[in-house]
Parts: structure tokens; C-alpha cells; sequence
């Protein structure tokens, strides 16, 4: 019975770390809560779930790694195309915007 012990020490490390992720990810708490009561009832069915869902709200613009970030932090930033651009990678520039004040 030690492959249980550790079959299920394993799970809940992983649980656990996933869920840190959905919590940072997530708007809301309803919709993280939801997701990970989904992720322990389901396991790794519901982290391919999320991760496809992720990946279908990024536009083809952007760049992959925006799948691990939170949308709180892309919030007024935008990507273009720049050929001429030598120094940053794939041929994107990155620009900047700040919230107009009133």
C-alpha cells in the first residue's frame, strides 16, 4: 500500500499547485472555486479543460506565455507587428497604454 500513500501525496501536490494557478488566474472567486472543486472531483481531465480554454481565449497575436499570466496584468498593453524592429523577438514591439485621467 505505499504506492497509495504516495499515488495520493502526489495528487494533492498537484492539487494544490494548480489550484494556486486558477486562483491567480481567475477574475472571481465564484469561477475559481468552481474550477478547482472541478479540478478535485476530476483531476487531470479538468486541467486539460482549463488549459484548452485558456488557450482559446488568447487571440493569434498573442503571445503564448499570456496563457500562465492573469488578464488583470495584460490590462492596457497591446502587440504589433514590426518588421524593422531588430531587437525584439518574433518581430513584436511592445506598446504601452495609460488610462486617460479625467
Amino acid at each position: 500500500m505505499l504506492w497509495m500513500t504516495a499515488l495520493l501525496i502526489d495528487f494533492y501536490i498537484n492539487i494544490v499547485a494548480i489550484s494556486v494557478w486558477i486562483a491567480y488566474k481567475e477574475s472571481s472567486w465564484i469561477s475559481a472555486f468552481i474550477w478547482i472543486v472541478l479540478l478535485i472531483c476530476f483531476g487531470s481531465i479538468t486541467t486539460c479543460i482549463y488549459i484548452v480554454v485558456q488557450l482559446l481565449r488568447l487571440s493569434y497575436q498573442d503571445p503564448i506565455y499570456h496563457v500562465l499570466l492573469d488578464s488583470r496584468s495584460r490590462q492596457g498593453i497591446f502587440y504589433i507587428k514590426n518588421q524593422t524592429d531588430l531587437l525584439n523577438t518574433n518581430g513584436f514591439k511592445l506598446i504601452t497604454t495609460t488610462a486617460a485621467s479625467s
